[in-house]
């Protein structure tokens, strides 16, 4: 007997399948938007009215950066002037990091007005950002009824693109609503600390015993060091506990083979037991302010590693601003 042959799936059959595939993906908010296949590649299959009848705000961030921050507070902002219009924010990233694995990280944003009202997605296959072709860089895209409208990296500056992508999203809210009354878009103000780049690990001067693998440096080795070039105001450490360490890792920083001096401390620098400027990693914090200088600093900055030998640690990335 030949075997029968399966119907297709209906397009409320192939939605109502995405959601509950998608669910324990997204936080703050049921899903509202997936990617399906299609003949022609992915395409995006709005799975809510809010998606299928508005315009979604897709803000492809690198949580951890100095980025994430400053669009978060001028997002928030947009909320509060747009409100009750058919439109929402949603954030979409990539848990690439130990850290963003754990919901407590997020706890870094319960002081942030509106990041609790912003759809989360969590990208972990990265087709999301394959399908947006973003090249792995910060990125923020308009899609309209499903259709994406604009694309744009945020790139040196995040500000202007916001601009942009604010311009956009008021044309397609007067198509809705020809004579709606709106503000007047211009560059906004952030006080948050905007981002100069990434020292790249391979940059990096390692001393003792250290794994290198992808993106990451791991070392179980309390004798190690790292050392770098510097120039800058403000320093920022992605970082994690391996899962097999007992207590939290220390390191001591110096720079230009000196104590790094407290007036230069970031908010996870402190006075250690022997006097010297000590960071202390554990598993959930992931990111750490080492340096919150008021003037440009320019050298070398050293990291000693104190106990890593019971407690070893991995590093993602080092940003400076």
């Amino acid at each position: 007997m030949a075997k029968r042959k399966e119907k297709p799936l209906t397009l409320e059959e192939i939605k109502a399948k995405m959601i509950q595939q998608s669910e324990e993906a997204w936080t703050h908010s049921a899903p509202l938007i997936g990617l399906a296949s299609s003949n022609d590649g992915p395409v995006w299959l709005p799975l809510d009215p809010s998606a299928a009848q508005g315009t979604l705000l897709l803000l492809m961030l690198d949580f951890g950066d100095y980025l994430s921050d400053a669009i978060l507070e001028l997002v928030s902002d947009m909320m509060d002037e747009y409100t009750r219009l058919p439109w929402r924010p949603v954030i979409a990233y990539q848990p690439k990091t130990l850290f963003l694995k754990q919901a407590k990280f997020f706890d870094r944003y319960r002081n942030q007005s509106h990041f609790h009202h912003i759809p989360v997605y969590s990208d972990q296959s990265g087709d999301w950002f394959d399908a947006l072709k973003t090249g792995g860089s910060p990125t923020l895209a308009i899609l309209h009824q499903g259709i994406v409208v604009f694309k744009e990296a945020f790139g040196k500056d995040p500000v202007r693109t916001l601009f942009q992508a604010e311009e956009q999203l008021q044309r397609i809210l007067r198509v809705e609503d020809p004579g709606l009354p709106l503000f007047r878009v211009s560059l906004r103000e952030t006080d948050k600390i905007l981002e100069k780049g990434m020292i790249p690990n391979d940059s990096l001067t390692l001393g003792g015993n250290w794994i290198q693998g992808g993106n990451t440096i791991m070392t179980e080795d309390s004798s190690a060091s790292l050392s770098f070039s510097f120039e800058g105001e403000h320093l920022r450490l992605l970082a994690n506990l391996h899962p097999q360490a007992r207590d939290p890792s220390r390191f001591s920083i110096y720079f230009n083979d000196e104590p790094l001096a407290s007036a230069h401390f970031g908010q996870h620098t402190y006075q250690g037991d022997r006097g010297n400027p000590t960071v202390e990693l554990n598993r959930t914090q992931g990111v750490y302010e080492i340096i919150d200088a008021d003037t440009p600093m320019r050298g070398k900055i050293t990291f000693k590693f104190l106990n890593a030998v019971e407690n070893p640690v991995i590093l993602y990335s080092l940003r400076f601003a």
